[in-house]
């Protein structure tokens, strides 16, 4: 029982780190992610 704990507990913590990241990402310049879902966002970084 304690195992599912903490493992619930490892993926909120993933989950909300990845929301905010994504918030942070989009918050900084909110038009790449039209261009992140046609795939072009790695290649304009480089």
């Amino acid at each position: 029982m304690f195992g599912r704990m903490i493992l619930q507990g490892v993926v909120a913590t993933l989950i909300v780190a990845a929301l905010s990241s994504v918030y942070a990402a989009s918050a900084q310049h909110p038009p790449t992610f039209q261009e992140r879902s046609a795939g072009h966002h790695g290649e304009d970084r480089r």
